[in-house]
């Protein structure tokens, strides 16, 4: 049997189970799919390297960025920071969801792709997305970053990142990997079912090479440090946060920058005083987010916030 005809029965297979399976979920621009059966040997322990040589992605903390103190309308401190999660794998991170109802649970799943963009398998996740109000408008899956904040002296932490879920996508170019696409595979949050409470399947992505920012400016980019004493801290950035995604190298998570919170007339300022990561990055890497531009496609940045409060509760199709 030739390799063409097998490919064509395993298709048929797929797309019987999937009739069988309820709707599937819409395919990314590069990346046509079909939905298998989900089986328990499809499942196995997050966070690891597979053994069958499948194609996973590998999240990691870029630098983060832009460290301020901005006090709020309601008189509450805030920290604010640019954080950017990258994929430095050998295929991108997928996760698909459906449901057979509006207000129904969520059947979530992670896709595993071949470089021909077709699944090699589907991992069940247990996950269930939150819709993203405050103007987001759009379908999250929770917990794929986490930020904290620690005090220095003793590692106690004193603040944590309220956001609580990420409508990821290739919205900047991060590095050139051998599986990188000439172009970004998920160019926006349509994955996420923008604008669209009632969706019964969304299917979101990150390309291998690319990397997903979140501006200091969206919303729940922050940490409430209101009376936070003055004294040593540090700002710790996790990938992957609840470890429930699957991905190749788990020792690539954690980014963070340490500084001097300092008070002056209650006025508080930062003093930048270290940085890191786990590993440290390569001499050639420093972490360099470009806007992405290929020749078939101008350099474009993702959409900002554009309110004047840098607390506002609206950012135009992000976060």
């Amino acid at each position: 049997m030739s390799v063409d005809l097998c490919r064509g029965g395993l298709v048929l297979v797929a797309l019987g189970a999937a009739l069988l399976a309820g709707p599937i979920p819409p395919a990314g621009p590069t990346h046509p799919v079909t939905h298998a059966v989900m089986t328990a040997a499809m499942v196995r322990a997050p966070a690891d390297t597979d053994p069958d040589g499948l194609h996973l992605p590998d999240l990691a903390m870029a630098p983060t960025a832009d460290l301020r103190v901005i006090t709020s309308r309601d008189g509450h401190e805030q920290l604010r920071f640019t954080s950017t999660m990258v994929n430095l794998g050998q295929g991108p991170l997928v996760v698909a969801a459906r449901r057979s109802a509006p207000g129904a649970p969520w059947e979530v799943v992670q896709q595993i792709l071949a470089p021909d963009g077709y699944p090699e398998r589907e991992i069940p996740l247990r996950l269930q997305p939150v819709w993203g109000g405050d103007g987001h408008n759009h379908w999250h899956v929770p917990d794929v970053a986490r930020y904290r904040l620690l005090r220095l002296d003793d590692g106690e932490e004193v603040g944590a990142n309220h956001k609580i879920g990420f409508c990821f996508f290739d919205n900047a170019f991060y590095r050139d990997l051998p599986q990188t696409p000439r172009g970004p595979g998920f160019p926006d949050d349509t994955g996420c079912a923008h604008g669209d409470r009632r969706a019964t399947s969304f299917r979101m992505g990150l390309s291998v090479g690319f990397a997903d920012v979140y501006r200091w400016r969206i919303p729940g980019q922050s940490i409430d440090i209101t009376g936070l004493p003055p004294g040593r801290y540090r700002l710790e950035g996790k990938a992957n946060g609840d470890d429930a995604l699957h991905e190749s190298d788990t020792t690539d998570h954690l980014d963070w920058v340490d500084f001097q919170l300092i008070r002056h007339s209650r006025a508080a300022k930062l003093q930048i005083i270290g940085r890191g990561a786990t590993p440290e990055p390569a001499e050639s890497d420093h972490g360099a987010v470009e806007f992405y531009g290929t020749p078939s496609r101008p350099a474009t940045a993702p959409d900002e916030c554009l309110a004047d409060d840098p607390a506002a509760e609206s950012c135009n199709r992000r976060g």
